[in-house]
C-alpha cells in the first residue's frame, strides 16, 4: 500500500517523460479550474438571482468592455512569460519578473486612465461609476494573479498553480454569506478583489520559496528591458484582440438595441454555456509549456 501511495505522489508531483508530465499537468488544472470557475460562477448566480438581472446586466457590460481594456494591460506577456520562463536560469528569472512588473504597472494606468474617461463620458449614475471602479480593480488585481500563476505553469509545476487556485477559490466561498446582508454589489466586487489581492501575496511569496531564484546582478550578460518585452509579445496580444471579440462583442451590440436587463438575462446564461468550453483550455494549457520545452531541446523529439 506505501509503495502504491508513494507511487502515485511521485506522478502527480513529479516530471518524469513527456507523457507523465502532460498527464499529470491536466489532471491538476482540471482542479485548479473547477475550483476557481465554479466558485466564480456560484457568485455569478448568486449575484444573478439576489440584485436583479438590471443589476447583473450593468455589472454584466461594465466587465465586457474592461474585457477589451485588460488586453493592453498585458499585450501578451503572461503568454510570453508561459512561454519562455522555464528556459531561465534563476538569475535571469529574477531579472524578468521584475522587469515585467515595471511594464505590467505602466500598462495598468493606462487602462486605468481610458477606462475612467470611458466612465465619466458614458453615464452620470453614481451607482454605475462606482461598479465600473470595483470591477477595474478586481479585473487588475486578477490580471496581475493571473501572470503570477502563468510561472508555475510555464515550469510544469501545475499543482503548485492549483494550490493558489484553490486559496483563491476557498476567498470567494467566503464571500457567498456576505451577499446576503449586503445591499450593493460594490460590496461584492470589493471582496472579490480583496481576495485577489489575498492570492496575490500568497503567490509572490510562493515563488519565492518554491523557485530557485536569485538576486540579479547588473553586470551578469543577461539583459531584458521593457520594450523587448513588447516587441515579443504583441502577437500574443492581438491573438487576444480577436479572441475577446469573438466572445465579447455580441454583448456590447446587445446593449445597443436592449436596455441592461436583456443584457444581464444574456450573459448569466452565456457564462453557464461558457464553462463546457473549459476542458479544451485546460488541455492546451497542459500541453502548450511542455511542447515549448521539447521543441527547444530538439526538433526532432518535438516531431
Amino acid at each position: 500500500m506505501k509503495k502504491i501511495i508513494a507511487r502515485l505522489r511521485q506522478f502527480l508531483l513529479v516530471n518524469t517523460s513527456s507523457k507523465q508530465t502532460v498527464i499529470k499537468n491536466t489532471f491538476w488544472l482540471i482542479l485548479a479550474e473547477w475550483v476557481s470557475k465554479w466558485s466564480i460562477a456560484i457568485i455569478t448566480i448568486l449575484i444573478w438571482r439576489l440584485f436583479g438581472t438590471e443589476v447583473f446586466g450593468i455589472y454584466s457590460y461594465r466587465w465586457v468592455i474592461l474585457a477589451f481594456l485588460l488586453i493592453f494591460a498585458d499585450l501578451g506577456l503572461t503568454t510570453l512569460l508561459i512561454r519562455d520562463y522555464q528556459h531561465l536560469a534563476s538569475h535571469e528569472r529574477s531579472h524578468y519578473l521584475s522587469q515585467w512588473l515595471k511594464t505590467k504597472w505602466l500598462l495598468s494606468i493606462w487602462v486605468i486612465l481610458i477606462f475612467g474617461i470611458i466612465l465619466v463620458l458614458s453615464t452620470d449614475d453614481l451607482v454605475i461609476r462606482q461598479v465600473g471602479v470595483m470591477l477595474l480593480l478586481y479585473s487588475l488585481t486578477s490580471s496581475f494573479l493571473e501572470y503570477l500563476r502563468g510561472s508555475f505553469r510555464s515550469l510544469q509545476r501545475s499543482q503548485v498553480e492549483f494550490q493558489i487556485k484553490l486559496i483563491q477559490g476557498v476567498g470567494n466561498l467566503c464571500i457567498i454569506p456576505l451577499l446576503f446582508f449586503v445591499s450593493s454589489i460594490v460590496s461584492i466586487i470589493g471582496a472579490q478583489a480583496l481576495v485577489c489581492i489575498i492570492t496575490i501575496i500568497y503567490a509572490w511569496y510562493t515563488i519565492q520559496k518554491k523557485q530557485d531564484i536569485n538576486t540579479y546582478s547588473k553586470n551578469q550578460e543577461y539583459q531584458i528591458n521593457r520594450v523587448e518585452l513588447l516587441k515579443s509579445g504583441w502577437m500574443f496580444a492581438m491573438s487576444g484582440v480577436f479572441v475577446s471579440i469573438y466572445y465579447y462583442v455580441d454583448s456590447l451590440i446587445l446593449k445597443i438595441y436592449r436596455d441592461y436587463a436583456e443584457v444581464g438575462i444574456y450573459n448569466a446564461a452565456y457564462r453557464l454555456a461558457f464553462m463546457f468550453t473549459l476542458p479544451i483550455t485546460i488541455l492546451w494549457n497542459a500541453i502548450m509549456p511542455k511542447l515549448r520545452a521539447l521543441i527547444i531541446k530538439s526538433k526532432k523529439e518535438f516531431r
